[in-house]
């Protein structure tokens, strides 16, 4: 569980938010929207301590992995960004095919599209996670099948315990996703749409 109370954040006399209270509970998929510039990554990285402009109060029970917008790929191969997490790529062989990346694991990361290079992130960072997981875009430059994959994965990766929370932020069509709710930044507010 994630409980917000009295947030705020100002950037150089801007505010961007002021959320009064909120709680992320376990077992649910959030997407998370809003405008360009609304806070969306900001609240993310702050639940991190990352953003010391916001102040409040932020209660977590729970570990939590966070993928950025642009995550930081290790400039040598996929299987060397496998490793560096502990995570061995003979054992993982059904999640590759199913990303259709099992044959990319020994190519340079320059090498690999956009669309691959999310696969991934997404893939290295979900396999780490074991509670809460938050991404930020995850999926902008995957086509329409991959994105579906990926949220498949992902629901599959929350019903496997009751503890787990994702919380996802997109800009792309929410038909493409399944979630169990959909909060958004408005009017510097989070609210439950």
């Amino acid at each position: 569980m994630i409980k917000l109370k009295n947030l705020t954040a100002d950037v150089n006399g801007k505010s961007l938010f002021q959320i009064k209270e909120f709680t992320f509970e376990d077992g649910n998929k959030y997407i998370l929207t809003g405008e360009n510039g609304a806070g969306k990554s900001t609240l993310l990285k702050s639940f991190l301590g990352l953003c010391p402009f916001v102040k409040g109060e932020i209660d977590i029970d729970k570990e939590i992995i966070y993928q950025a917008q642009a995550p930081y790929l290790y400039k040598n191969t996929p299987r060397d960004n496998f490793k560096l997490v502990n995570i061995n790529p003979k054992n993982i062989k059904k999640e590759l095919e199913f990303f259709a990346i099992e044959n990319l694991l020994d190519q340079h990361i320059e090498s690999l599209s956009g669309g691959e290079k999310e696969k991934l992130a997404f893939l290295r960072s979900t396999l780490r996670a074991k509670q809460t997981l938050i991404l930020d875009e995850p999926f902008s430059q995957m086509d329409k099948k991959s994105r579906k994959n990926a949220n498949d994965f992902l629901d599959k990766w929350l019903k496997e315990k009751d503890d787990r929370m994702i919380i996802l932020i997109s800009h792309d069509s929410l038909e493409d996703y399944t979630y169990d709710y959909h909060v958004a930044i408005e009017d510097k507010q989070l609210k439950l749409l």
